[in-house]
């Protein structure tokens, strides 16, 4: 008889199928620069589109979401500051002790969880030569749009049928700029939602890069990027 429904202990750890699966997109990953107070996760998120042309298939569009884990005293891990205030469903979650063991990765997962995260924090956009380009204000207003859905939900009260965060109206960006790869260049700013700021800037290859940062976290975040990250090991 076989049981299903736990990872073995030796399970492989994901992230390595995910970084395989960027690699052969071929797209780099913009990102913040490193800095004390934020580790940089990688990318945990992948949208790609893919068109047949006769048995060819190429891919025509891809979105690469990067995270990171916000460690407010970077000098101390340990210490209470780094805590994240749990909901109740996570909080019972983390308490529960695994009935068999577990892969270091997936122990690793759940640590994470009490702590703070700037979840897909940078999306790098990529559409192949030649496609339908989508405005830095369209992907900036996308980008944020899903972080507030997805992140703030109980903030915005939504349940049931309200699933979606108000949409961010367009009226709102302002011209700014940012800096990439120590250079500064033209971008457009979101500064006028209560729980995120949002910055979007297309860079010299044609990719767009758009960032969506908790406010209260801006203190420890110094906003200035970098076109292309490897993945961390």
């Amino acid at each position: 008889m076989e049981f299903a429904g736990y990872l073995a202990e030796d399970a492989p750890d994901p992230r390595g199928a995910q970084r395989a699966r960027v690699a052969r997109l071929g797209v780099a990953s913009a990102g913040l620069v490193p800095q004390r107070h934020l580790e940089d996760l990688g990318v945990e998120g992948i949208a790609a589109s893919r068109s047949s042309v006769g048995t060819e298939e190429r891919v025509e569009e891809v979105s690469l979401s990067r995270s990171y884990t916000l460690w407010r005293n970077p000098d101390d891990h340990a210490d209470p500051v780094n805590l994240r205030k749990l909901d109740d469903a996570t909080a019972r979650a983390l308490e529960e002790q695994p009935l068999f063991p577990v892969p270091a990765w997936l122990d690793e997962a759940r640590d994470r969880l009490r702590h703070p995260s700037l979840w897909e924090a940078v999306q790098t956009h990529w559409i192949r030569p030649g496609g339908e380009p989508r405005s830095v204000a369209d992907r900036l207003i996308a980008h944020a749009e899903h972080v507030l859905t997805n992140v703030y939900r109980e903030e915005l009260g939504l349940h049931g049928d309200a699933y979606w965060a108000p949409p961010v109206p367009p009226a709102a960006l302002q011209r700014s700029r940012v800096i990439v790869d120590g250079a500064a260049r033209d971008a457009l700013l979101l500064d006028t939602d209560p729980f995120v700021l949002a910055l979007g800037t297309e860079l010299d290859d044609g990719r767009v890069l758009t960032a969506v940062i908790p406010r209260e976290e801006l203190p420890f975040v110094v906003r200035e990027f970098l076109s292309d990250i490897p993945e961390p090991r």
